[in-house]
Formats: C-alpha cells, structure tokens, sequence
C-alpha cells in the first residue's frame, strides 16, 4: 500500500491530538486536570477553552 508524505503527516498529527486527549481525560480522573503541570497552580477557564489538552499555561 502505497502512503503518501501528507498522509503519513497527516495520521502523525491525529495520533498525536488522540495521545492528547488520552492524557488529559486521565488527567481528568485523577483530579489534576486543572492543575498546570510545571507550576502546579491552577489553569485558567481561559486556557482550557481555548486548549482543552493545556496541560501548562
């Protein structure tokens, strides 16, 4: 099966936006998803609306 360059980059970009949400919906259960990960304080409704995945600010 032949795989074209921009599809290739294509699912990198989908897998990486899945792996995304993946983390932040464990982040989610465990409690912390509105905790920034490098300052621990609280991420603004600003950042995770215009980011759901922000796992920083």
């Amino acid at each position: 099966m032949l795989v074209h360059m921009s599809d290739a980059l294509d699912l990198d970009a989908i897998e990486a936006n899945l792996n995304d949400v993946e983390i932040a919906l464990e982040r989610l259960e465990s409690g912390t998803y509105f905790t920034d990960e490098i300052s621990g304080s609280a991420l603004s409704e600003d950042v995770l609306s215009a980011n759901p995945t922000a796992r920083h600010a």
